[in-house]
Parts: C-alpha cells; sequence; structure tokens
C-alpha cells in the first residue's frame, strides 16, 4: 500500500507540531485515603483532564519496563521498526531497585502502540515501501496525541509491550491467525500476539463443568477480562430455579450462577489495572427467572443506597457519642465513667432510684437514656444518643439538669392512664387510655433495638481493662 502523509512531514519529528504537558492524576476513598496517585506525567497540552486520568490510572504501563533498551537487529527490516529488550548489559551498571519501572508519557504509548502495528504491517508486506511504513507511523503517532483517532482499551493495555520493551509472559490461552499461512494458530505466550480485541459474544450451555458449560465460561470469561476486554453471554439456555436435574435434584437456578460470574467480573482488575471487567448478561423474556432477573439490580442498588445511608448516619452520630465517652473529664480521683453502679443500670429497664412511673417492659427502655442523659458523666453522650434515636437536637435544659419540659426519646408515652398531651419538637399528641397505643408507639421496636447496640458501645467503654470478663 501506498501511504500519503496528511498531518505530517517527511523526515520531521510529528510530535513538534504538539505541545506537551506534565499532568497529575488521583483517585481518592470517599474518606480521602489516596488510592491511587501518579504526578509528572507527561500528556499532550489539549488533552481533558478526564483523558489524562484515563491515561495515567489505566493504560500506562505501571511496572515492567526495562530501565535500559537494547535494538534487536532483523534482517529486512528498517533499524528505526527494530524491535527493543532489555540491555543486560546497561542495566547491570544500574542499582537493582531501579533496573524497571513503569511508563510516565503519553509518547511512550503512542510509540509503543504504532510502532507495533507499523511492525506487523511491514512483516507482512503491507507496504509498498520504507516511507510508506514511516509514513504511516508518523501519521498514526500524531492522530493518537490530538486524538483524532483512537484504539479500543486492550490496544492500550497490551499492543507494544512486547515489540518496544520485550515484556512477555507465559501463553494464556489466546489464538492469532499466521499471516503467512492464513491458519488460526495458538499464541506461544502473552505479548508477542496479545489480546487486543474489544468484546466477545460467548455462548453458553446447560452444563456444570464440561467445555462449554458453565464454569468454562467463567474461565474464558477471566482470560477476556484479565487483558482488558469485555464479554457477553445469552444465558436462557440454563434451567430456572427448581427445575429438575439429570440426577433426580432441583437445579439452584439461572440467578444463582449469574450471581458467580458477577462477583468472578468484579474482582477481577480488567487490564490489570483500575478498570471493572465489563460484562453484559443476556436472559429471554420467557425464561422462567426473567422476574428475578429483571429485580436483580434493582435489589442491588437499594442495598448500595441503604448501605452509604446507613454508614453515614452511624459515622455522624455514633462517632460523636464515643468521643463524649472518651472525653468525659475525670473529678479529683472520682472517675465516674467506672462506677458499677451507674453502668450495671444500663442493663434494666427501670433505673434505679429514677423517679420514673411507667410499664415494665421495652417502653421504658427510653426513658432509661433519658435519665443517662441528664447524668454530667455522660451528658454529651446523651444528647449525641438523643439525636441517633430522633433525628432531632434535644434541648438544652431537657438533658441537662431537671428537665423543664420532659422530651420522649422515641415518641409520646402513656403514663398510668392519665388523659396526656407531650411536645415532641413543635408536634403535640393526645391521646386516651382506651386508645390503641400501637399507632403513637410503632416505632418503639426499631428504637429499641438501636439503644441495645449504644448500651453496648457505652458499657465496653466504661470498664476498665481490669474489671472486663472473659468472653
Amino acid at each position: 500500500m501506498h501511504i500519503a502523509r496528511r498531518f505530517t512531514t517527511a523526515g520531521r519529528d510529528p510530535y513538534e507540531t504538539v505541545a506537551f504537558r506534565s499532568a497529575s492524576s488521583e483517585i481518592r476513598n470517599p474518606d480521602g485515603s489516596v488510592v491511587f496517585a501518579a504526578e509528572g506525567i507527561e500528556v499532550p497540552a489539549e488533552w481533558s483532564q478526564v483523558a489524562c486520568d484515563i491515561l495515567a490510572q489505566k493504560y500506562l504501563r505501571k511496572a515492567g519496563v526495562p530501565a535500559r533498551l537494547a535494538a534487536i537487529e532483523e534482517e529486512g527490516v528498517p533499524s528505526w521498526l527494530w524491535r527493543r529488550t532489555a540491555d543486560e548489559t546497561g542495566l547491570a551498571l544500574l542499582p537493582k531497585a531501579e533496573h524497571s519501572c513503569g511508563e510516565t508519557s503519553a509518547r511512550q504509548v503512542f510509540d509503543r502502540m504504532a510502532g507495533t502495528w507499523t511492525y506487523w504491517g511491514w512483516k507482512g508486506g503491507y507496504f509498498d515501501g520504507e516511507e510508506d511504513a514511516r509514513a504511516f507511523y508518523d501519521e498514526l503517532r500524531l492522530m493518537l496525541a490530538r486524538q483524532m483517532g483512537a484504539p479500543n482499551s486492550p490496544q492500550w493495555f497490551n499492543t507494544g509491550l512486547y515489540w518496544a520493551y520485550g515484556i512477555d509472559g507465559p501463553a494464556q490461552g489466546h489464538y492469532y491467525v499466521d499471516y503467512r499461512t492464513g491458519k488460526l494458530r495458538a499464541s506461544e505466550s502473552a505479548y508477542e500476539h496479545p489480546q487486543p480485541h474489544a468484546c466477545f459474544i460467548q455462548s453458553v450451555a446447560d452444563d456444570l463443568v464440561n467445555e462449554g458449560g458453565i464454569m468454562d465460561l467463567w474461565v474464558r470469561e477471566a482470560r477476556l477480562f484479565k487483558y482488558g476486554s469485555g464479554t457477553g453471554s445469552n444465558f436462557s439456555k440454563l434451567r430456572g430455579d427448581g427445575e429438575r436435574l439429570s440426577g433426580g435434584g432441583r437445579s439452584s437456578g439461572l440467578m444463582s450462577f449469574l450471581k458467580i460470574g458477577d462477583r468472578a467480573a468484579g474482582a477481577i482488575k480488567s487490564g490489570g489495572t483500575t478498570r471493572r471487567a465489563a460484562k453484559m448478561v443476556i436472559v429471554d423474556a420467557d425464561h422462567p427467572d426473567i422476574e428475578a432477573y429483571i429485580d436483580w439490580k434493582v435489589i442491588e442498588e437499594q442495598k448500595v443506597a441503604a448501605l452509604v445511608a446507613g454508614s453515614k448516619l452511624a459515622s455522624r452520630h455514633l462517632n460523636q457519642i464515643m468521643a463524649a465517652c472518651r472525653e468525659m473529664p475525670e473529678g479529683d480521683g472520682d472517675d465516674r465513667r467506672f462506677d458499677e453502679r451507674r453502668r450495671d443500670a444500663l442493663l434494666v429497664d427501670q433505673p434505679p432510684d429514677v423517679g420514673v412511673v411507667g410499664h415494665q417492659n421495652a417502653l421504658e427502655a427510653p426513658f432509661v437514656l433519658e435519665h443517662f442523659a441528664q447524668q454530667p458523666m455522660i451528658g454529651g453522650a446523651g444528647q449525641a444518643i438523643h439525636r441517633l434515636v430522633t433525628g432531632h437536637e434535644g434541648h438544652a435544659a431537657g438533658l441537662h439538669g431537671t428537665l423543664e419540659r420532659r422530651q420522649d426519646l422515641v415518641g409520646c408515652r402513656l403514663d398510668g392512664g392519665r388523659d396526656e398531651s407531650v411536645d415532641l419538637g413543635g408536634r403535640r399528641c393526645a391521646h386516651r387510655e382506651s386508645e390503641d397505643r400501637h399507632s403513637c408507639h410503632q416505632k418503639l421496636a426499631h428504637d429499641v433495638s438501636s439503644l441495645n447496640l449504644v448500651r453496648v458501645l457505652l458499657t465496653g467503654r466504661w470498664l476498665r481493662p481490669t474489671e472486663r470478663s472473659a468472653p
């Protein structure tokens, strides 16, 4: 083929018209801890931060690049297109820790991909001459740098590691078409003929362990995920939940196997970096488990929402409780945090020496914490507990001192059958003895379970190490 130049000039560096800059990239957890950080990455100046992040976090080779390279002379191949490998002589002069490193520049990635494509084209006899091969190489490098074209992810991950750096590994079960014979051959190494294809559609049979079956599919998917590819399958051949097996048992159903595949895909770092494996699952509308399949994603999203909301709530309020317990000042040799009488009172429904009249059941539990919220030793913790259980701030006068306005922690209370109207943060609730109490106390069960957790936290904090009983 003849390759005409469109954006480059023969004999000139294709990068001379591209400005480069130094960039940084990082990934942080929600708590602010750093998962990934890279400084001084050389990228084209016109690239967005998103493009820089993708290159730095996913496509740059992180390790195994020799610090010194030597060209491998190959007859019939132009010298600028020779493969390179580790220069053992040069590496011997360096400390062992400096023998290898990672890629730090977008130029390295552009060069190794375009160079490999050109090398393969030359070996396959695609070019009319060396100038056409050089034009192909230069034009591709400039187009990549200016984002005029781009290959799929597995190309960025894998292509050129063998040609540019001599990186290789054992065969991984991949195949390629030999350009000399036109026949399919098994790859003899991991990167000489890499796996650069984006997406695969694979079949799966209703068979557990044999070739083409369910467990065999997970192996095939893992092989593709490892090198950055995605895969999809139609699982409609798998029998539904409860359908008969040949051995007389019952199938565990389609969903049980789909969850295995999803966990496997989530565990594999696609391309060996921070990328989640791409996986497509298809189920026909007439499959017996179709409703469970449709609900699957909804339920998983609900779990995530519940975990996020719950963790934020617990982090905010429980940390306040523990801080209040830790920061309680100690008196002159009289540390009331370790008062066994007060500690033990948390473990019963009715606290001692408290003038609270009520029923001897779980409904008394809120009054226990209300009593202890008045004690100087746990006043701060009492306020935090009040916020945790009720979701709103308590009155300072109600938590310290004589409680001018007695405000229940979880709702209205009935006291000895008398009519009562209780102010709850601006809301009033009146009821009579004959009325059903369930409507006024329907959230008590949840609150009492929350109080049990609080008791454990508080009593564990107050016990001296020498006073703790063996588990």
